[in-house]
């Protein structure tokens, strides 16, 4: 028996161009979108040096049940950026935890802060998931986590000489808007499956 494929997503590479012709349907589940709601999409690059970086962004239409269930509410944007602002804290304290005496090995003091680091970072986006999740449906949290995967910009190159007219990497969950876009952007449409 074969294994039941989960999440299959279809890549789409267009060649870089500066107008998309973006399909009139919703890129999570094909509904007609919602006048003036979009859902972005953004790839970014860096120069071989690391002293460049180029974001490429996209907007996608999105129907309003999508845009319902991801929107993020002000309560875990606000605990997102105070866990982020404690766990950051900590890290500068680590000097003077280390200089103390505390520990007898700096690298213990060290692994410690950086582990409490972590775990602070953790905690922070599963509370701010459980708030933005709360009074959900099981069908809504799973529509949230669709929208949050719908589309990715994996790749792009600029035109240069060697790839005259530079390439974008898409990859979509919805194969109705992975073939729509692809045909309508001169793309190559390749599916993928997950397990």
């Amino acid at each position: 028996m074969a294994a039941e494929v989960k999440n299959p997503y279809y890549k789409v590479k267009t060649p870089y161009l500066v107008n998309f012709n973006i399909p009139y349907s919703c890129v999570v589940c094909g509904n007609p979108p919602a006048p003036g709601l979009e859902w972005k999409v953004e790839g970014n690059k860096s120069s071989w040096n690391g002293k460049s970086r180029t974001t490429l962004s996209l907007k996608f239409p999105i129907c309003q049940e999508c845009y319902k269930v991801s929107r993020d509410k002000k309560l875990a944007s606000f605990l997102t950026i105070l866990g982020a602002l404690l766990a950051m804290g900590q890290c500068l304290l680590l000097p003077s935890v280390l200089n103390s005496g505390l520990f007898k090995d700096p690298t213990l003091g060290f692994a410690t802060s950086w582990m409490i680091f972590i775990i602070l970072l953790f905690l922070v986006r599963w509370l701010g998931n459980a708030v933005n999740q709360k009074g959900f449906t099981p069908e809504q949290r799973e529509l949230r986590k669709r929208v949050k995967r719908c589309a990715r910009i994996l790749s792009f190159n600029s035109p240069s000489r060697s790839e005259i007219n530079g390439a974008i990497l898409f990859r979509f969950e919805n194969p109705a808007f992975a073939t729509k876009f692809s045909i309508s952007n001169f793309g190559l449409l390749e599916s993928t499956k997950i397990g």
